[in-house]
């Protein structure tokens, strides 16, 4: 207790309490003299997510709505230093009790990271989810988390698990190598993604979840490298699906 007063707390004063959190005495008792563990020096990463019918929100916290079919590109990393490609599949709404549903939703994610093994996150059909709400494949092959001990489990550059009290395979989260995060949610037959991704992501991003640069004007770029810009309003939805959404299709 004596040391711990001698060696953290008394010098904490004067170089941190009585000066600025930025100064350089303060920076060096942090992170040289006595480093801690708790959260300062942490980076929050970056998050961007798709749902409902759907809206998509980007990592620079522009918001949409984009109701196309088939297969996008949601986000595509690749440069020398970070490599990352996540897709996701749209199908159309299912009929409710009063007719179509004119509106597409997420059925699909697939996602790879560099080097990593391929995985994909399928939504079952109604009829089949009366034990899984989601199909997990990787490489091809079907996974699943029933027991305790397949909660966690490896795969060459890339871990996936599920929450100790999920049983029916509705919540699927993948931590690939270099620090980047894909979660998939199902809930009454609709699946929402969150994409997580570490500040060496920043600047690399491109696809339906924008260019990370805080800074939304840039987020409607193009794989050509060109970008567009459009007004919050829902009058430009038909705009975006065309001049931008469109160009992302596989």
């Amino acid at each position: 207790t004596l040391s711990h007063y001698l060696q953290d707390t008394a010098p904490f004063y004067p170089c941190c309490m009585w000066q600025d959190e930025q100064s350089s005495g303060c920076q060096n008792y942090r992170f040289e003299r006595r480093p801690s563990q708790d959260c300062v020096g942490y980076q929050s990463p970056g998050g961007s997510t798709v749902f409902g019918d759907p809206h998509v929100y980007t990592f620079d916290h522009l918001d949409y709505t984009f109701n196309g079919l088939g297969e996008y590109v949601l986000v595509r990393a690749d440069s020398p230093r970070v490599k990352l490609d996540v897709q996701g599949r749209f199908e159309q709404v299912n009929e409710s009790p009063h007719g179509p549903v004119l509106a597409s939703m997420l059925t699909a994610i697939a996602a790879k990271d560099n080097f990593s093994s391929t995985v994909e996150v399928r939504m079952r059909p109604p009829y089949a989810q009366w034990r899984y709400k989601l199909d997990v494949i990787v490489d091809g092959r079907y996974i699943y988390f029933d027991r305790h001990p397949q909660k966690i489990q490896h795969f060459p550059g890339v871990t996936l698990y599920t929450p100790s009290n999920i049983l029916n395979q509705s919540h699927v989260v993948m931590m690939f190598k270099s620090g980047a995060g894909v979660e998939v949610i199902e809930n009454k037959h609709y699946m929402a993604s969150r994409v997580f991704l570490p500040w060496t992501f920043i600047n690399q991003t491109r696809g339906l979840f924008g260019n990370w640069t805080f800074n939304v004007d840039d987020d409607f770029t193009l794989p050509s490298g060109d970008e567009k810009s459009f007004s919050a309003d829902t009058s430009q939805l038909s705009r975006i699906h065309k001049e931008f959404a469109e160009e992302w299709v596989l």
